[in-house]
């Protein structure tokens, strides 16, 4: 184990190869904590399923334990486009965040469904109009990181919900020991901040969000490693832009 006490799950052998939990009887490594839970309660509600061969050598979890997962998950899953249907027939209004620096899930995977609903409502021009997704740079999971990773989503539901006034921007902080040292705006998807070329880069007032700005559309090489540009998506994406540029 490194000195950091931070398990590696692919370089960290199970300590029992035929332990009822596929890490042996120690303590889960890492992130085997987070599926932990979901995974064992599936096995012990099902005694056909045999948790020992969930995993493939090197700590992978193989496709069938993924696709059993899914299946018996997928009434649950909330990523799924189509369940939104309803409530935007309501005229519910629908805010999404993601950190770019979360470690644990994906922000790409909040991406993906993103351009998926753009694709299935008729573009994201229509889709703003109630749902809104801000990416936030330097932000981990939930909150944290070296970004601005403070900012108030309930005010401007509420604004929205209320008043109509749907938020373009959403100003996000960061502190240090308490003190604010920078502020930031988070732009409305696929729209990304850029600085104005003057005054303290720390200041949110000296950033904007250009209206039309597609840049964050283009997939660059940590997308397509992420997957971002897989074939499963590829024609809700490809639909999603082609929308774009007719709405414009």
């Amino acid at each position: 184990m490194p000195a950091n006490g931070l398990a590696n799950e692919l370089a960290t052998p199970p300590a029992n190869a035929k332990s009822s939990q596929p890490w042996g009887e120690t303590t889960p490594p890492a992130n085997w904590n987070l599926a932990r839970g979901i995974i064992l309660s599936l096995g012990f509600y099902d005694p056909a399923v045999d948790l020992n061969n969930a995993v493939e050598n090197g700590g992978v979890v193989k496709s069938s334990t993924l696709k059993m997962l899914y299946d018996r998950l997928g009434p649950d899953i909330p990523d799924d486009p189509t369940k939104l249907a309803s409530f935007f027939r309501k005229g519910g209004k629908l805010l999404i965040y993601h950190g770019y620096d979360d470690l644990i899930i994906s922000p790409y995977r909040s991406i993906w469904y993103y351009e998926d609903l753009a694709g299935k409502t008729g573009g994201y021009k229509k889709l703003e109009g109630q749902s809104r997704l801000f990416m936030v740079p330097g932000m981990q999971h939930c909150n944290g990181g070296p970004g601005p990773n403070t900012f108030d989503t309930l005010s401007a539901l509420e604004k929205w919900v209320e008043k109509g006034v749907a938020p373009d921007t959403i100003v996000a902080s960061h502190s240090t020991n308490g003190m604010v040292d920078r502020t930031m705006p988070l732009c409305k998807f696929p729209e990304q901040a850029r600085y104005k070329s003057s005054g303290e880069v720390t200041d949110a007032a000296n950033w904007s969000c250009p209206a039309n700005d597609k840049s964050l559309l283009d997939v660059g090489p940590n997308g397509v490693q992420s997957g971002l540009d897989a074939p499963a998506h590829g024609s809700a994406r490809n639909r999603a832009r082609s929308l774009v540029k007719t709405s414009n």
